[in-house]
């Protein structure tokens, strides 16, 4: 709890300093929210207490349906080995609606989706199976601060199974439009499980192509 607690003072800073330049008119920049665009990128999970780290390739398409409503759709493809000793790998599938508005500069939004996940994990000679529907909430602001955009976010997730423990998601993504719809993206953002399993840190990387 005290780390999420700095984290939430971080970014609660992070949004005074950036709403402060967006106010100061810093328009260059062009967010993500209202566009529509490829994403594709790369995720890495580092687990608290735990030697080897969760590999994932991203694919996602967003596309505006009105002047304040976009759908994202989303699949996630994950991998993990254990030195040889077990292995895990998830496919995940996931549509959301995101409702955002502008005021000040800044974006806020709110985002409610569904999905499907499939999971496998094999070790000697036993594999597993599992697969369920997951639902999640979401909320967050899109700020503009020169030619990058920040956006500190916060999310749930959970299974629709009975009897599961969800999770929660803090982070900060910034996305750069280097050049005339092509821009690339760095995320870092903290996961709190609910359950017993040990909280980690996920760093993703990748590039956004506007259609």
């Amino acid at each position: 709890m005290k780390l999420s607690k700095k984290l939430t003072l971080a970014t609660a800073a992070l949004i005074g300093a950036t709403v402060a330049l967006a106010q100061q008119g810093s328009g260059t920049a062009s967010g993500v929210l209202g566009t529509s665009h490829l994403d594709v990128g790369y995720a890495l999970t580092d687990i608290e207490n735990v030697s080897s780290n969760i590999h994932a390739a991203k694919l996602a398409v967003n596309v505006p349906l009105t002047a304040h409503y976009d759908l994202k759709l989303g699949y996630r493809y994950s991998w993990w080995n254990d030195l040889g000793l077990a292995r895990i790998n998830a496919h995940t599938f996931s549509a959301d609606s995101v409702f955002y508005t502008t005021t000040h500069g800044v974006k806020p939004y709110a985002l409610v989706g569904v999905g499907y996940s499939a999971l496998s994990a094999s070790a000697a000679d036993i594999t597993v199976s599992e697969d369920s529907g997951i639902w999640n909430l979401g909320v967050g602001v899109e700020i503009p601060a020169g030619p990058v955009t920040f956006t500190p976010h916060a999310q749930y997730t959970d299974s629709f199974k009975k009897n599961t423990d969800g999770q929660s998601l803090y982070g900060v993504d910034a996305n750069w439009w280097f050049r005339s719809g092509v821009g690339a993206y760095a995320d870092v953002s903290y996961l709190d499980p609910k359950a017993t399993a040990d909280s980690s840190w996920i760093y993703s990387v990748g590039f956004r192509v506007k259609f």
